[in-house]
């Protein structure tokens, strides 16, 4: 009657032809493949006359040949017997299929034999033989399993086989199998405390770590179920989960801490990086559970606008951990990825494979999924061997990068046969299939290098203690080939969804052929395959799976309807441009005009994979003849601009070629610069997509770098800009926060603010990246110049712009005077201690050897004069690297190694091996005021600098590194002149940078060529070369000097004032400014003043030389005392170019021949070989010698202190010069006796106009 009904409805139409109908149809003539004809011609039959009596005519001997165009036909012949006839295109159907479709038919036309009044849904297909082969052969998957342990209990299971194996392990550290039992036993006791008991449920709450291992176990020990829930969710919907759960706990750590905070109540969070929460717990945790009871519970789209909770025992995870062991072949030897976000069920997979087979897990990182290049090293670094990955994410990975995996799985969505030549080449492919209703995995595909494959790659067969059967929707059973709805049942099967009875009545019902069991009807599509394995074909509902998301859409169309202004929505998943499913919503505006913040209303409530890609305005949904949306006439997705928006085309270079790149991507014939890349389609694997393309190109970029900068407007100014910096540094606010985001993915806020008098640049960076300080400060020192870079970093929540009050906690920063104990006394006892830990480090060894002075040192043992520098460092540096560069520094410098000794009076050094390790004594005062800065500085120079060193037994020096800011280092280093003098100081700094520098960028320093402070001792000893005494005498004028110190000497014998000093300082500028870096002016003056204070002819002057180089080799690369005193005796009346003439000629006589006047001096021996030089070189030194001392260029004089401490109690006239980069010469000069400031100054006046016309300035 129904088939009679509808041929009726339809007769209005017959004037269509089939042609026509399929002429506008888009499948054409493939619309109707097969036909069915009810044959009534009377072939067979004999005609009748009226009165129905037979023998008119007949018909007999009928041949005929029937062909039609069509790939099937069943043709049906009544009479006496139906005949039915089959005919079919035998390329495209076997004769094997054929036989099964003749057996169906067959067994439903018994069917009807036998009931003919039965009602067509009680009728079933399936012959007696394919029923046993699906129930017994196909689905024979019995398996023993202890049913009754838990998870807790089958991890224990393995921490005693082995407690010091690795168990997890991810970026930040590792859990060995005992450790991660101790620490999730402590959890689980606070969790007791807590309430936590069976049937409890406890949010879990943390990023994709070891966290997540620690609180999983500890949730599960207490006896409670846990519930994974992403940060990724907006507020809105973790809320609805918890509330929704009824947990009562949330286990957080410091990464989410924060946003936890913000959402839910403090007291229902638990921070498992607080170490607190462990005070005074036992380990020990007494089983209160049972297998039966809830395991965790994973939260699912729902279709009623609300997520659904799955509620999962534990015996589905023992039935799984079987699988993994007896089928997969998990061993202690591997290493499985965790890779899923925690949301999903996926990770409590890759948790169990891992942990509750002794194989260790390993955490992969957001940040590390989104970048590919990463990713492969991640895993190559780790050595993973098992991964399980959506294959959306596996297409864009190269097989070559990741030699270690040794078993692929792909899940979440479906394979493609492309996908499965690739890797099964390296590794063993596995397609598994299983909703969450079934604990995670219900059927598992092996690719072997079958050759017959199918059209789609199969979702396998079932797992163990699993049971799958394709049903009609009557619910009996579909034979091979023919699709149905996927039912499963089996041990793993769920109790059910959280307060939703409705729906799980729906979806889980009794299994008709197990007695008491239960089946989860999935919704999904499939058909058997000829082996026994199933085949995905779609779904049979409104839920879709996007890039491995199960999204229901009726979930998205309820949230979409109740947002303002929406009259009508639609979504469906469509097949974009480029052939990737997304989600379109179609919707009706109330008003004509559409709101473009729907997008940022619906993340309010969705997660970003269930907001629609397209969002298509239409004036009216389109409806079929009874009133209904007619969904088959929604048009194609496409991107809709907004109004107001005018399209920008690329411009520059940069824009021009990434908008090329973003339309071959994204499939597009057009795009703005302006259009942001959600808008246009993007989503996170677009993105990686992206990237791989731009990486082709050569250009470096990473995902989270595609979602900051989602416009080609944006991507070409943040690429500009990178680039820029990559060779030049940074060199302003812009470019330096870029920089950061490059490397870090994180935004920041450089700032100034004013500190006490002066400005300081402040850095505010996100607070996720608090422990990549190192590496940020790291990349700072590198990248960007140091007149930008900041004096301090601080991590804030940068969202909530809380470094305002940061800022102003900033500037109120200040330093507490009222202490019990000074601050002083701290601060010199705590250094104290340092400095003698660093002492330790090298002398406290046994082993030494024995090392001459040089004359030069021999000297100074006597004179004990003060020496040293202090090394600034004007841009942020490391110091543990600079730690590190004064390692190799004392290993280049042996002198840094050496205790002075003496044995019987005679003075020798013992030199100690380079330690392995050195600790550098730090004082840090980078958060303290201007002035306790000022005052520590003072107290450092004062304390350790201004005071003569006792080397006797320990270091000639001490080393200080003093922190004022991140930027402003000083590397103090006090030294006695026995080790030290002025070359030493530009070889000490030069050293220090060389070596810092090398270790920063990497390289090797082969230094095999440069001289020590032995070989320079070596050099000079050997004494003079190629001259006699006395033509040495003669040279160097060395009697008549002798005889002009005894002048001067026997005037200041007879003063009056010889327990004083007086100490003039002037400056004098230059007209010509290469003249201040010459000798000559400060020669010629003190000349000058000689004859005019003393009367003498000729001025009896000791030069100070650097006494670095000689007879052709030079030790300028030496650290060590190597200066020596040139006797000159110069005539006031010289010019200046004769006065340099006579200089010069005797500086190169003392390097030609090798002579070392401190060594003349100094060594006894030379009496034999130069008598009259030594006796008469002694004589002069035991008066007053009138010393001068060239400085050369020096920025920034010597402090007060430092004039009095080099002066006082030296019976010296000393006469130093130096000169500035501006052209400015300094001139100092202090007598060891009281004499008339005044009278001193008119002499130096008057003698600096005549000799150069210009005035001095008396300081």
């Amino acid at each position: 009657r129904q088939v009679q009904q509808f041929s009726t409805a339809t007769s209005s139409y017959q004037y269509l032809s089939l042609a026509d109908i399929q002429s506008e149809t888009a499948l054409k003539q493939n619309l109707i493949q097969h036909l069915m004809v009810f044959e009534n011609y009377p072939l067979t039959e004999e005609a009748f006359d009226e009165d129905g009596k037979g023998g008119l005519f007949g018909i007999t001997d009928v041949q005929g040949y029937e062909q039609t165009s069509y790939d099937f036909n069943l043709c049906i012949i009544p009479g006496k017997e139906l005949e039915i006839h089959f005919i079919y295109n035998a390329l495209a159907y076997s004769d094997a299929y054929l036989q099964r479709v003749q057996a169906h038919l067959n067994q439903l036309i018994q069917s009807v034999v036998r009931n003919p009044d039965q009602p067509l849904a009680k009728m079933q297909m399936v012959t007696d033989e394919e029923q046993a082969l699906i129930l017994q052969q196909w689905n024979d998957t019995e398996l023993l399993v202890d049913q009754t342990l838990t998870i807790d209990q089958l991890f224990k299971e393995q921490v005693k086989k082995g407690p010091h194996h690795i168990a997890v392990v991810d970026q930040e550290g590792t859990y060995t199998y005992q450790e991660l039992d101790d620490k999730s036993d402590a959890l689980a006791h606070v969790l007791r405390e807590k309430g936590v008991q069976p049937g409890s449920i406890v949010a879990v709450m943390v990023e994709r770590s070891t966290a997540y291992s620690l609180a999983i176990l500890a949730v599960l020990k207490a006896g409670g179920a846990f519930l994974p829930i992403s940060t990724d969710h907006p507020s809105e919907r973790i809320s609805y989960m918890i509330e929704d759960s009824g947990a009562s706990v949330v286990l957080v750590h410091d990464p989410t801490v924060a946003y936890a905070e913000r959402i839910l109540p403090a007291a229902t969070l638990i921070n498992l990086d607080d170490r607190s929460v462990y005070n005074g717990v036992t380990s020990d945790v007494q089983t209160l559970h049972l297998s039966s009871d809830l395991a965790y519970v994973i939260y699912t789209s729902g279709s009623t606008g609300k997520p659904k909770g799955v509620r999962l025992h534990h015996v589905g995870i023992a039935n799984l951990q079987q699988f993994f062991i007896n089928d997969l072949g998990i061993t202690q030897k591997d290493k499985v990825l965790q890779f899923a976000s925690i949301s999903f069920d996926a990770s409590v997979w890759e948790f169990t494979m891992g942990v509750l087979t002794g194989a260790r897990l390993v955490i992969v990182s957001k940040d590390v999924v989104l970048d590919p290049q990463a990713f492969s090293e991640y895993m190559l670094r780790h050595e993973v061997t098992v991964a399980t990955l959506p294959p959306t994410f596996v297409t864009y990975l190269d097989p070559e990068n990741f030699p270690k995996l040794k078993t692929l799985i792909t899940a979440g969505s479906a394979a493609n046969w492309e996908l499965v030549h690739k890797w099964s080449a390296h590794c063993r492919y596995i397609n598994a299939y299983g909703p969450t209703e079934t604990t995670i995995c219900a059927t598992t595909w092996t690719y072997e290098g079958q050759e017959r494959l199918p059209q789609q790659v199969p979702i396998g067969k079932p797992i163990a203690n699993t049971k799958v059967y394709v049903l009609d929707a009557h619910g009996h059973l579909q034979p091979q080939g023919i699709p149905g709805e996927l039912a499963i049942a089996g041990i793993s099967v769920a109790d059910g969804y959280i307060n939703r009875e409705e729906l799980t009545n729906e979806k889980f019902v009794a299994d008709p052929f197990i007695a008491g069991s239960r089946l989860y009807k999935t919704g999904d599509m499939v058909k058997w395959l000829a082996d026994g394995s199933l085949e995905y074909l779609g779904r049979m509902d409104n839920q879709v799976k996007i890039r491995g998301f199960r999204i229901e859409l009726d979930e998205v169309e309820n949230v979409i309807l109740s947002q303002t202004g929406v009259k009508e929505a639609v979504v469906l998943a469509k097949k974009d441009q480029g052939g990737d499913a997304c989600l379109i919503a179609y919707l009706v505006w109330e008003q004509p005009e559409w709101n473009r913040d729907l997008r940022q209303e619906l993340l309010a409530t969705l997660p970003a994979y269930m907001v629609p890609t397209y969002i298509h305005v239409l004036e009216r949904m389109p409806v079929t003849p009874n009133g209904k949306i007619d969904r088959k006439a929604l048009p194609e997705p496409v991107m809709i601009r907004e109004a107001s928006k005018q399209l920008n085309p690329p411009v520059t270079e940069q824009e021009i070629r990434l908008a090329e790149i973003w339309k071959e991507v994204l499939d597009l014939q057009e795009i703005s610069v302006d259009d942001h890349f959600y808008d246009l389609g993007g989503h996170s694997i677009k993105a990686i997509q992206l990237v791989a393309r731009l990486h082709k190109e050569g250009i470096e970029v990473k995902i989270q770098t595609i979602f900051q900068y989602d416009t080609v407007r944006g991507l070409a100014g943040y690429l500009d800009t990178v680039n820029r910096i990559r060779t030049t540094k940074a060199q302003d606010k812009k470019e330096l926060e870029t920089l950061i985001y490059a490397h870090f993915q994180v935004r920041s806020n450089y700032v100034e603010v004013p500190f006490g008098s002066k400005q300081r640049a402040v850095l505010y960076v996100e607070e996720n990246a608090r422990d990549k300080h190192q590496e940020i400060l790291s990349l700072l020192r590198r990248s960007c110049d140091p007149v930008i870079q900041p004096h301090a970093i601080q991590y804030l929540d940068l969202s909530q712009k809380a470094w305002e009050k940061e800022r102003k906690h900033f500037q109120e920063a200040t330093f507490d005077e009222k202490e019990t104990l000074s601050w002083q006394e701290r601060l010199v006892n705590d250094l104290d201690q340092k400095l003698l830990r660093y002492s330790k480090a090298i002398v406290n060894q046994q082993t030494f050897i024995r090392q001459p002075l040089s004359p030069s040192q021999r000297y100074h043992v006597q004179e004990k004069d003060i020496s040293g520098t202090v090394i600034r460092f004007e841009r942020m540096i490391d110091p543990k690297t600079l730690e590190k560069a004064f390692l190799d520094v004392l290993e280049r410098h042996h002198l840094l190694r050496c205790t002075l000794a003496f044995e019987e009076e005679e003075p020798y050094w013992k030199e100690y091996p380079c330690p392995r390790e050195i600790a550098l004594p730090v004082v840090d005062v980078s958060g303290d005021s201007d002035d306790r800065k000022e005052a520590v500085r003072h107290l450092l120079l004062s304390e350790y600098f201004y005071k003569q060193h006792d080397s006797i037994g320990s270091l000639s020096y001490k080393v200080i590194l003093l922190k004022e800011s991140e930027k402003e280092y000083s590397f103090i280093f006090p030294a006695s002149h026995l080790i030290f003098d002025l070359i030493s100081s530009e070889v000490l700094q030069n050293d220090m940078n060389l070596y810092y520098e090398a270790l920063e960028n990497g390289t090797d320093l082969s230094e095999h060529d440069r001289n020590t402070y032995w070989d320079f001792v070596r050099q000079i000893t050997r004494g003079p070369v190629g001259i006699e005494d006395q033509l040495l005498m003669e040279e160097f004028d060395l009697h008549a000097f002798e005889n002009s110190l005894q002048s001067i000497e026997r005037q200041l014998e007879s003063s009056s004032a010889l327990d004083g000093y007086t100490i003039v300082t002037c400056e004098v500028d230059m007209d010509n400014p290469q003249e201040t870096e010459n000798a000559r002016i400060p020669i010629a003056l003190l000349a000058r003043f000689c004859e005019r204070s003393y009367g003498v002819h000729k001025a009896p002057v000791f030069l100070m030389n650097f006494g670095r180089s000689f007879m052709g080799n030079h030790y300028f690369d030496v650290l060590g005392e190597c200066i020596d005193h040139i006797p000159l005796h110069i005539d006031p009346t010289w010019s200046l170019d004769e006065l340099e003439t006579h200089v010069k000629v005797r500086l190169d006589l003392a390097k030609e021949r090798n002579i070392h006047f401190t060594y003349l001096v100094q060594n006894p021996d030379v009496t034999e070989n130069y008598p009259l030089s030594h006796h008469s070189l002694i004589r002069s030194m035991q008066m007053t010698p009138i010393i001068c001392n060239f400085l050369g260029e020096q920025n920034k004089s010597q402090p007060s202190e430092y004039d009095h401490l080099f002066i006082k109690g030296k019976k010296r006239i000393l006469f130093e010069a130096s000169y500035t980069s501006m052209g400015k010469m300094t001139i100092f000069m202090a007598l060891p006796y009281r004499e008339d400031e005044r009278k001193l100054r008119v002499i130096l006046e008057e003698e600096a106009k005549k000799l150069i016309g210009m005035p001095l300035v008396i300081r």
